[in-house]
């Protein structure tokens, strides 16, 4: 026995696997962690989804495994912590609701009889909302809950776009700029078009990195419209690889055989919303955070949102979820001794993927995959990917 049981403890409720939940709040959180309480992961996927090079593994081949990373080697025991693949579908006050039955013996050691029963409720202490939000294939892939449903969907998308002539771009935010400069890099054949809503890329940074991206873009020679956005078919675009004409807000005809939407992302906020509809804003539907991280509810001092789900200001980058999980669990430690919690500290400077170009100089072949399967407790191999 390590001394703690697991019956007795608290847990530390995580709903959403992310890269910032598995990096900051298991290897900062987890290690600080009096004996009494556990982390508890509810998450959907089999395996982490690195999705920031997603838009570089459309188009660059090879590395696909490398970008989905098992949860199961992230805790020791029980007693430390537990993955629960599962949706959580409801939060009270108390506990979470889940879609499905599990086992108590997933949540630790107890007696021959209790092995037979099952639950659908988790209770916290402490809850963390990390769901992220809702983006575009091929951007995410979130409908793909294992590991090969995702490397197949990526090797699927990536030989689209090796069929394709002309491809349109929608969208000109960081995925949408690499996606654009990745198929022209690597396939010059084929004609890229990318359609931005905004007069400038990236506007939250200043003139200086819309002037490089648009250089690089004019280097791959990508098309490029600013100030417009596609109009999109009811329905969304029918995806059959025909040509066809796509026209602008303003009625500039784009001849395409593939459309790659890279617009918007809608935040996964239903659960709190339910519990707390004045901590959603009705209109974007980011959750309102405190600069603690905590949700903007009095009445929920022990309940966080950190990543893209939350209202907090700024681009949605990893190095801003990165900080904002540092932040909560700071936080959740200094709650639970009692003391005043802390805000968020103030960022400076960008981290953006742009294109194998950037990624060369700055990063991995795989956009720093690397220290995602590290902070999950495995080193990433040729044995290791394969997990």
């Amino acid at each position: 026995m390590d001394g703690k049981n697991s019956h007795d403890q608290k847990n530390i409720v995580i709903i959403g696997g992310s890269f910032a939940t598995a990096g900051i709040i298991l290897g900062r959180l987890r290690a600080k962690l009096p004996k009494q309480f556990r982390i508890v992961i509810i998450e959907k996927h089999t395996h982490l989804h690195y999705m920031f090079a997603f838009p570089r593994a459309i188009a660059v081949g090879g590395f696909e495994e490398e970008l989905f990373i098992p949860y199961d080697t992230v805790f020791t025991s029980p007693s430390e912590g537990v993955v629960i693949t599962a949706v959580a579908t409801k939060i009270t006050p108390t506990f979470v609701e889940l879609d499905r039955d599990i086992s108590l013996s997933t949540l630790g050691p107890s007696s021959v009889q209790e092995n037979t029963i099952t639950t659908r409720t988790i209770t916290y202490e402490y809850l963390i909302l990390a769901t992220g939000a809702k983006h575009p294939s091929p951007t995410n892939f979130n409908e793909c809950d294992t590991k090969s449903a995702g490397v197949r969907a990526i090797q699927e998308y990536r030989a689209k776009i090796k069929r394709a002539t002309s491809v349109l771009v929608c969208g000109g935010g960081a995925a949408g700029v690499e996606v654009a400069a990745e198929i022209r890099e690597h396939y010059p054949q084929i004609a890229v078009t990318l359609v931005h809503s905004r007069v400038r890329y990236m506007p939250g940074y200043g003139e200086g990195l819309h002037t490089e991206v648009k250089r690089i873009l004019d280097k791959y020679g990508v098309e490029q419209i600013l100030g417009q956005r596609v109009v999109i078919p009811e329905g969304g675009f029918v995806d059959d690889g025909i040509m066809k004409t796509i026209k602008t807000n303003r009625g500039i005809e784009i001849e395409c055989d593939l459309q790659i939407l890279c617009t918007g992302l809608t935040p996964n906020s239903e659960l709190i919303a339910e519990l707390s509809p004045g901590s959603v804003d009705p209109i974007t539907k980011f959750v309102r955070v405190k600069p603690t991280m905590q949700i903007a509810d009095e009445n929920f001092p022990n309940i966080f949102a950190i990543g893209d789900v939350n209202d907090f200001p700024g681009t949605k980058t990893a190095r801003s979820a990165f900080a904002q999980s540092y932040t909560a669990a700071r936080n959740i430690l200094y709650l639970i001794r009692s003391r005043d919690t802390a805000g968020q500290l103030v960022l400076f400077g960008w981290v953006l993927t742009l294109g194998s170009w950037f990624a060369r100089n700055f990063s991995s072949y795989n956009l720093g995959a690397n220290r995602a399967w590290g902070a999950l407790g495995l080193k990433l191999s040729a044995t290791t990917k394969h997990m």
